[in-house]
């Protein structure tokens, strides 16, 4: 499950996603991002969480009113994604809204949980990128694959044709042996960041976040080990 959403005190308002896939995914993954990109951008919005066990799964997302909850809703990017949703990705799905007014919070040892989707988080320490322009990967793509000598676990280096080639998350992966394919589109962009920028997680993978940087748009995947949780500004 992602990091619970760093939300003011209440009331603000929960839309309460549940649903069940259909096992066609298509380009659900992108979409998914895309719409997370939406919101995130949309005025009012506060946060998200989100979980899936095989083929049922939960999304909540946090808004500070009604009106922006509509806003979001009407977006034409987001009218589409909901029809294909019901033509292709769901089986079953309930849509609920709910004005929050009390909420609790707990933590044994809040600086040692991750982040997850839609979690601002703050860079500890700088990181450059280790390979600049790396090649992009389209989900069906054919690769060669190498398990590389790495400090990072669950990562294979990949090499498409005779061009070059860049290190994927194995879970994105179906492999056996030296070949394998790509189960979704794959960008390998690592993110060059410097202690105290603010990000935006918006993926985990292997011990590493695909990050948003606040100040400029810019996006790539940060180590884990380099960021930790941050509340939102007050």
């Amino acid at each position: 499950m992602s990091h619970p959403a760093d939300t003011p005190r209440p009331p603000y308002w929960a839309v309460i996603f549940s649903s069940r896939r259909s096992g066609s995914d298509g380009d659900y993954d992108a979409t998914a991002a895309r719409m997370l990109e939406l919101a995130e951008a949309q005025p009012g919005f506060l946060g998200i969480e989100s979980t899936r066990g095989g083929a049922d799964g939960i999304t909540v997302s946090y808004w500070e009113s009604e009106e922006a909850i509509a806003a979001f809703r009407e977006l034409f990017e987001h009218r589409v994604a909901q029809r294909r949703g019901r033509e292709s990705w769901y089986a079953a799905y309930t849509l609920r809204v709910a004005r929050v007014e009390r909420a609790y919070d707990f933590a044994r040892d809040a600086g040692a949980a991750p982040p997850g989707p839609g979690s601002p988080v703050r860079v500890l320490r700088d990181y450059d990128a280790a390979f600049a322009d790396p090649p992009r990967f389209a989900a069906g793509d054919t690769v060669r694959v190498e398990r590389r000598e790495s400090e990072w676990d669950g990562w294979l280096w990949i090499e498409r044709g005779d061009g070059p080639g860049a290190y994927a998350p194995e879970d994105f992966l179906e492999h056996d042996g030296e070949r394998g394919t790509l189960r979704r589109d794959y960008d390998p962009r690592e993110l060059s960041v410097s202690a105290g920028e603010r990000l935006h997680a918006r993926e985990l993978a292997a011990g590493w976040a695909w990050c948003r940087r606040d100040r400029d748009g810019a996006e790539g995947w940060v180590p884990l080990d380099y960021v930790e949780h941050a509340g939102r500004d007050t």
